[in-house]
C-alpha cells in the first residue's frame, strides 16, 4: 500500500493550524469534515497541474 502524499500534506496543514478537521480519502479526492460536528467543510480534488487541487 502506497503513501498518499497529498493526504499527509493536508493532515499536516491541519495539525499545524491547531486541528479541528477530519480528512477522508474518498473516490478521486478528499473530504474535509468538522471534528466537532461532523459537518462537511469542503471537498478537494487533485488536478493534473502539479500539486494543485480543485475545491468542489
Amino acid at each position: 500500500m502506497g503513501v498518499d502524499a497529498m493526504l499527509e500534506r493536508i493532515e499536516g496543514f491541519n495539525r499545524s493550524r491547531g486541528g479541528g478537521v477530519i480528512v477522508r480519502k474518498v473516490a478521486r479526492g478528499y473530504t474535509l469534515l468538522s471534528e466537532y460536528t461532523g459537518a462537511p467543510i469542503a471537498k478537494l480534488r487533485p488536478t493534473s497541474d502539479g500539486d494543485k487541487v480543485k475545491v468542489l
